[in-house]
Parts: structure tokens; C-alpha cells; sequence
């Protein structure tokens, strides 16, 4: 599974770059049938809102209100993503 988390106060580490980076793997991962980022019709470089978790199959990503650290609710976010996978 592939995760990638953002921040909106973190502008150094480029939240948009890391969702790219998210949705440019998303074709590797639907190659190997294990789902996308992106599913049909959607634009391919829409970030999802902030606090907004956008989990699809064996890739996910969100972007939350803050600065760069890894609270609660990030691993809520890793968590429910987690039981998807592995249920």
C-alpha cells in the first residue's frame, strides 16, 4: 500500500508534488490490479479538501489542516486505510 500525507502549513515539503507523486504511481498500481488514486472521469490533478482522506484501494492520500508533524489524526487516517487492506 501506498500512503502519502500532507499538510497544509508545510509548504517546504510541496503537498501538491506529493499528491502528484501519488497519482503518477496510481497507473503502476492499476497495472497490477491493485486499484488507483483516481477513479474514472475524475481529473487527474484535483487534490482532494483539506481533512478530506482519499483512500482507494491500495493507494491513499490526505492532506490535513497543520503543520508537518504526524498527530492522531493522521493515524486514524493510516489506521482506517490499514483495515481496508487487510480485512
Amino acid at each position: 500500500m501506498l500512503y502519502v500525507a500532507s499538510e497544509t502549513g508545510d509548504q517546504w515539503a510541496d503537498p501538491r508534488g506529493e499528491f502528484l507523486s501519488a497519482q503518477l504511481a496510481s497507473p503502476v498500481y492499476s497495472l497490477l490490479k491493485r486499484g488507483s488514486i483516481r477513479s474514472d472521469g475524475e481529473q487527474m490533478d484535483k487534490m482532494p479538501p483539506a481533512n478530506t482522506p482519499l483512500l482507494r484501494e491500495r493507494v491513499a492520500y490526505h492532506i490535513r489542516e497543520g503543520k508537518h508533524d504526524i498527530t492522531p489524526q493522521d493515524w486514524q487516517a493510516y489506521m482506517k486505510a490499514a483495515d481496508t487492506v487487510l480485512k
